[in-house]
């Protein structure tokens, strides 16, 4: 039995004449295209979206974007890949009009139009709020480490600085004062990203900068994001959640998170701003402290007494309010009993000799709240992982963008928002389909036009009316 074979490579053959045959009408190219032509590039302050009048042509902004559009879109990234592809690929080919600009002129694009880029992923998630793809009641905030350019051997900390300074005398000076500049509690030092940190991601320590998106529950869209190069999430809730009600344009919101970003003043927060936050509390570990209770009697197994205001042990001992103090920079009141001193279970509940003392926040009734929201709720707070978790393996695994290729956080943040955008771009296309999305589009451009047009007609009629009553008044006088 024979193979399929193919035809000779020096056979004549006949290729259609325009290159618009080859590009299918629902090809992603079409949208890119009607998408990117769609906005005034001038008034997001793209450079040179008004070339100047004299000097050498730098090429349309627009084409530009659209290249770095398909490259994300497509696991293409780096400005020499996306240099090759505009000379062998048809997609882009199309796309450009058989632009082939050189990897330098790409590359300088994208670091010069960092923010830019960013509001081009603004522009995209209010088109997707005007076609109500957000439903604006409950939303998920999630953070993800990405990782940085900068390795591991080019980032330091203070104890390992303390080791390399035997080994290399010229640069004590150097980092003492870098030191010095930095957080004391997280201090680093990254040589060739110095924005970037070390960081746990996924089980691994490596130098990184610390994501935050929000997704809303409707279609699991990307409604915000931000890079960070804050090791931990606990900083990060009411900022992120403000914002998105801010965008969402609601009343009042629910956000999901995990563990990770329980803070009681950035609780009080969203609350203080309508915004409703279900998270898991945070579990006790074991402390190196000698008065660290048994696990029995740690304070969620002590129960409250709001009438009578105290707090009652396992023991059914109350512990009354004795003073207030600032423990751990927020304002306490200090529960305890004379009591525990007498009691058999003393040495599991406490080993302070003065007995146990329960620490209660001023504001410690919201978390009281939230706790009976979560265990009303808890297939609401379920949800907090399959809204956020997808996304961050979309990204890393099949856009293969778990990893930045700039330095800087500016930068970053430039080149994270067109992993968002691309993110978003291909769930709206899934959803809507790309014939629909380009009406949508090109009636946004049909609109502008439309309103120039009358706004000319209108124009016109003024002035014939002017005309018409000057040369009445001009024949009468």
């Amino acid at each position: 039995m024979a193979y399929i074979e193919g035809i000779s490579r020096k056979q004549v053959i006949l290729f259609p004449d325009v290159i618009d045959d080859y590009i299918e009408d629902n090809n992603q190219v079409q949208f890119i295209d009607a998408f990117v032509d769609s906005m005034d590039l001038k008034e997001l302050e793209f450079k040179y979206a008004e070339p100047e009048p004299t000097g050498r042509p730098p090429y349309n902004p627009a084409d530009l974007l659209k290249l770095y559009i398909y490259g994300y879109l497509n696991r293409i990234r780096s400005s020499r890949s996306l240099e090759k592809e505009t000379h062998r690929n048809i997609e882009l080919m199309w796309l450009l009009r058989k632009l082939t600009p050189d990897f330098k002129t790409i590359a300088d694009f994208r670091k010069d139009n960092k923010k830019a880029i960013k509001a081009v992923c603004r522009e995209f998630i209010l088109l997707c709020k005007k076609l109500s793809l957000f439903r604006g009641e409950l939303i998920a905030i999630d953070g993800s480490k990405f990782k940085a350019v900068n390795s591991k051997k080019r980032n330091f900390n203070e104890a390992k600085l303390n080791k390399k300074i035997k080994e290399i005398e010229e640069k004590i000076d150097t980092y003492l004062s870098e030191l010095e500049e930095n957080d004391r509690d997280e201090t680093q030092i990254s040589l060739t990203d110095p924005d970037s940190r070390t960081m746990v991601n996924n089980q691994r320590i490596e130098v990184c900068y610390n994501m935050q998106f929000t997704v809303d529950e409707k279609h699991k869209l990307i409604l915000d994001h931000e890079v960070t190069n804050e090791v931990k999430d606990q900083n990060q809730l009411s900022k992120m959640a403000k914002r998105a009600k801010e965008i969402l344009g609601v009343e009042e919101i629910e956000v999901l998170t995990d563990k990770g970003y329980y803070n009681a003043v950035e609780i009080k927060e969203c609350v203080d701003n309508g915004i409703k936050p279900y998270i898991p509390e945070l579990e006790s570990t074991v402390s190196k402290k000698v008065n660290i209770p048994r696990p029995e009697f740690y304070k969620n197994k002590f129960s409250y007494d709001k009438e009578k205001d105290v707090y009652i042990c396992p023991e059914g001992i109350e512990l009354r309010y004795r003073n207030t103090a600032v423990h751990h920079g927020k304002r306490m009141r200090l529960y305890k009993s004379e009591e525990c001193m007498g009691c058999k279970s003393k040495r599991l509940r406490t080993k302070n000799k003065n007995g146990r003392i329960i620490y209660r926040w001023e504001n410690e009734e919201i978390l009281e709240d939230m706790r009976r929201r979560i265990k009303l709720n808890k297939d609401k707070v379920k949800k907090q992982q399959w809204l956020t978790e997808h996304i961050f393996r979309t990204m890393k695994r099949n856009f293969n963008q778990g990893y930045f290729l700039m330095e800087g956080i500016d930068k970053v943040g430039g080149e994270m928002g067109l992993t968002v955008l691309a993110y978003n771009i291909k769930r709206v296309l899934n959803i809507l389909g790309v014939d629909d999305l380009i009406t949508v589009v090109k009636g946004k451009s049909n609109k502008i036009f439309n309103n120039l047009e009358n706004i000319w007609i209108k124009i016109k009629d003024l002035f014939f009316y002017w005309l018409k009553t000057t040369y009445i008044e001009v024949i009468y006088a």
